[in-house]
Protein backbone atom coordinates (compact mmCIF):
# COMPACT_ATOMS: atom_id res chain seq x y z
CA UNK A 1 0.00 0.00 0.00
CA UNK A 2 1.42 3.46 -1.49
CA UNK A 3 0.61 4.89 2.61
CA UNK A 4 2.98 2.55 3.94
CA UNK A 5 5.88 3.72 1.53
CA UNK A 6 4.71 7.88 2.03
CA UNK A 7 2.66 8.41 5.17
CA UNK A 8 0.32 10.04 3.12
CA UNK A 9 -3.27 10.40 4.59
CA UNK A 10 -5.86 9.07 2.44
CA UNK A 11 -7.28 12.24 1.26
CA UNK A 12 -4.14 13.00 -0.24
CA UNK A 13 -3.28 9.30 -1.98
CA UNK A 14 -6.66 10.04 -3.85
CA UNK A 15 -5.66 13.76 -4.85
CA UNK A 16 -2.44 12.46 -6.25
CA UNK A 17 -2.24 12.93 -10.06
CA UNK A 18 0.54 14.02 -12.75
CA UNK A 19 1.95 17.15 -11.55
CA UNK A 20 2.65 16.28 -8.34
CA UNK A 21 5.21 13.92 -9.41
CA UNK A 22 8.33 15.51 -9.95
CA UNK A 23 11.51 13.17 -11.40
CA UNK A 24 14.15 12.70 -9.59
CA UNK A 25 17.24 13.77 -10.35
CA UNK A 26 21.24 13.72 -9.89
CA UNK A 27 20.52 14.79 -5.90
CA UNK A 28 16.80 14.66 -5.46
CA UNK A 29 15.00 11.47 -5.86
CA UNK A 30 11.83 11.34 -7.55
CA UNK A 31 8.96 12.44 -5.01
CA UNK A 32 5.91 13.72 -4.87
CA UNK A 33 5.00 17.56 -3.89
CA UNK A 34 1.64 18.34 -3.30
CA UNK A 35 -0.56 20.34 -1.03
CA UNK A 36 -1.78 18.34 2.13
CA UNK A 37 -5.47 17.91 1.93
CA UNK A 38 -5.84 19.07 5.48
CA UNK A 39 -3.35 21.51 6.24
CA UNK A 40 -3.21 23.30 2.99
CA UNK A 41 0.51 22.73 4.05
CA UNK A 42 3.01 21.59 0.97
CA UNK A 43 5.03 18.32 1.38
CA UNK A 44 7.68 16.93 -1.01
CA UNK A 45 7.59 13.02 0.29
CA UNK A 46 10.62 11.37 -1.46
CA UNK A 47 9.85 8.25 -3.26
CA UNK A 48 11.44 4.50 -3.10
CA UNK A 49 11.92 2.66 -6.01
CA UNK A 50 8.45 0.51 -4.73
CA UNK A 51 6.40 3.82 -4.18
CA UNK A 52 7.78 5.06 -7.33
CA UNK A 53 6.14 1.74 -8.94
CA UNK A 54 3.01 2.25 -7.29
CA UNK A 55 2.42 5.93 -7.87
CA UNK A 56 2.64 5.12 -11.52
CA UNK A 57 0.38 2.43 -11.46
CA UNK A 58 -2.13 5.12 -9.53
CA UNK A 59 -1.16 7.84 -12.53
CA UNK A 60 -2.02 5.18 -14.90
CA UNK A 61 -5.47 4.18 -13.16
CA UNK A 62 -4.70 1.00 -12.53
CA UNK A 63 -5.78 1.18 -9.22
CA UNK A 64 -8.93 2.81 -9.16
CA UNK A 65 -12.34 0.81 -8.64
CA UNK A 66 -14.27 -0.26 -11.20
CA UNK A 67 -15.95 3.26 -11.73
CA UNK A 68 -12.74 5.19 -12.23
CA UNK A 69 -12.69 6.55 -8.94
CA UNK A 70 -10.62 6.28 -5.97
CA UNK A 71 -11.96 3.42 -3.44
CA UNK A 72 -13.58 5.59 -0.38
CA UNK A 73 -12.05 4.92 2.20
CA UNK A 74 -14.85 3.02 4.49
CA UNK A 75 -14.80 0.02 1.73
CA UNK A 76 -11.01 0.11 1.67
CA UNK A 77 -10.49 -0.02 5.59
CA UNK A 78 -13.17 -2.92 5.38
CA UNK A 79 -11.36 -4.97 2.56
CA UNK A 80 -8.08 -4.32 4.49
CA UNK A 81 -9.97 -5.71 7.84
CA UNK A 82 -10.99 -9.13 5.41
CA UNK A 83 -7.15 -9.32 4.29
CA UNK A 84 -5.80 -8.98 7.70
CA UNK A 85 -8.12 -11.94 8.71
CA UNK A 86 -6.96 -13.81 5.53
CA UNK A 87 -3.56 -13.45 6.34
CA UNK A 88 -4.06 -14.83 9.86
CA UNK A 89 -3.53 -11.53 11.80
CA UNK A 90 -5.42 -12.18 14.30
CA UNK A 91 -3.45 -11.62 17.55
CA UNK A 92 -5.45 -10.10 20.56
CA UNK A 93 -4.40 -6.60 20.96
CA UNK A 94 -5.96 -4.25 23.72
CA UNK A 95 -7.65 -0.72 23.17
CA UNK A 96 -7.97 1.65 25.93
CA UNK A 97 -9.84 4.40 25.41
CA UNK A 98 -10.74 7.31 28.65
CA UNK A 99 -14.42 8.21 28.92
CA UNK A 100 -14.71 10.48 31.83
CA UNK A 101 -11.31 10.01 33.26
CA UNK A 102 -12.51 6.00 33.10
CA UNK A 103 -10.47 3.69 31.10
CA UNK A 104 -12.79 1.18 29.20
CA UNK A 105 -10.92 -1.75 27.78
CA UNK A 106 -11.82 -3.65 25.08
CA UNK A 107 -9.61 -6.23 23.27
CA UNK A 108 -10.14 -7.63 19.80
CA UNK A 109 -8.35 -9.45 17.17
CA UNK A 110 -5.36 -7.25 15.30
CA UNK A 111 -6.99 -7.50 12.23
CA UNK A 112 -10.02 -5.22 13.15
CA UNK A 113 -8.02 -2.44 14.57
CA UNK A 114 -6.31 -2.15 10.25
CA UNK A 115 -7.62 0.66 8.50
CA UNK A 116 -5.63 3.15 5.62
CA UNK A 117 -4.56 5.30 8.63
CA UNK A 118 -2.61 2.19 10.23
CA UNK A 119 -0.57 2.28 6.91
CA UNK A 120 0.33 6.09 7.93
CA UNK A 121 1.49 5.16 11.56
CA UNK A 122 3.78 2.41 9.92
CA UNK A 123 5.47 4.56 7.73
CA UNK A 124 6.34 6.64 10.77
CA UNK A 125 7.16 3.78 12.89
CA UNK A 126 9.23 1.93 10.88
CA UNK A 127 11.02 5.65 9.03
CA UNK A 128 12.06 5.94 13.21
CA UNK A 129 12.64 2.76 13.66
CA UNK A 130 15.83 2.75 10.42
CA UNK A 131 16.93 6.03 11.70
CA UNK A 132 15.99 9.14 10.09
CA UNK A 133 15.24 12.06 12.05
CA UNK A 134 11.63 13.01 13.95
CA UNK A 135 12.36 15.84 12.21
CA UNK A 136 12.92 14.89 8.62
CA UNK A 137 9.49 12.48 9.44
CA UNK A 138 7.47 14.59 10.27
CA UNK A 139 7.93 17.31 7.06
CA UNK A 140 7.13 14.30 5.16
CA UNK A 141 3.99 13.72 7.24
CA UNK A 142 2.90 17.42 7.39
CA UNK A 143 3.18 17.10 11.21
CA UNK A 144 3.24 20.48 12.46
CA UNK A 145 3.51 19.94 16.32
CA UNK A 146 5.43 16.68 18.30
CA UNK A 147 3.13 16.35 20.31
CA UNK A 148 0.42 15.52 17.43
CA UNK A 149 3.13 13.29 15.65
CA UNK A 150 3.68 11.39 18.96
CA UNK A 151 0.84 9.95 18.31
CA UNK A 152 1.78 8.18 15.37
CA UNK A 153 4.69 6.71 16.67
CA UNK A 154 4.24 2.73 17.67
CA UNK A 155 7.65 1.50 19.29
CA UNK A 156 7.38 -2.21 20.60
CA UNK A 157 8.49 -3.42 23.40
CA UNK A 158 11.13 -5.43 21.24
CA UNK A 159 12.39 -2.12 20.02
CA UNK A 160 12.44 -0.93 23.59
CA UNK A 161 14.78 -3.65 24.21
CA UNK A 162 17.41 -3.20 20.81
CA UNK A 163 17.93 0.66 22.03
CA UNK A 164 18.51 -0.36 25.24
CA UNK A 165 20.99 -3.40 24.49
CA UNK A 166 23.34 -0.74 22.54
CA UNK A 167 23.17 1.36 26.01
CA UNK A 168 23.72 -1.41 27.90
CA UNK A 169 27.14 -1.74 27.93
CA UNK A 170 28.16 1.72 29.46
CA UNK A 171 30.07 2.31 32.45
CA UNK A 172 28.09 3.66 35.58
Amino acid sequence: MLACYTGLRYSDLTSINPRHLRPATAKVPAHLRLTSQKTRDVVNVPLSAAALGLVNRVLAGELSSIKGQPISNPVLNRFLKELGQLAGIDSPVEVVRYRGGIADVTTAPKYERLSVHTARRTFVTLSLSRGMSERFVMMITGHRTAQSFQRYVNLSAGRVMEEFAKFNTMPL
